[in-house]
C-alpha cells in the first residue's frame, strides 16, 4: 500500500524510474537521496553567488542589496 501511495504522488518521469523498485523503503531512500543532492547543489550555487557579490557605483545601494 505504501509503495503505491509513494509512486502515485510522484511525476510520470519519476514514476518510470522508481516503479521497478520493490519496497517502499527503497523508493523513499532513493527519492530522499535525489532531493538532498539537488538541495546541496542549489545551496552551493546560492552561496557562490553570495560570495561573488560586488557593489557598483552606477546603481543605488538599496537596489543592489535586493
Amino acid at each position: 500500500m505504501c509503495r503505491g501511495l509513494i509512486l502515485n504522488s510522484v511525476t510520470d518521469n519519476l514514476y518510470d524510474l522508481y516503479s521497478t523498485k520493490d519496497s517502499p523503503k527503497e523508493i523513499w531512500n532513493a527519492l530522499e537521496t535525489k532531493y538532498q543532492i539537488e538541495k546541496k547543489a542549489t545551496d552551493k550555487f546560492l552561496t557562490l553567488n553570495y560570495f561573488d557579490y560586488k557593489m557598483t557605483d552606477d546603481k543605488i545601494v538599496m537596489d543592489q542589496v535586493h
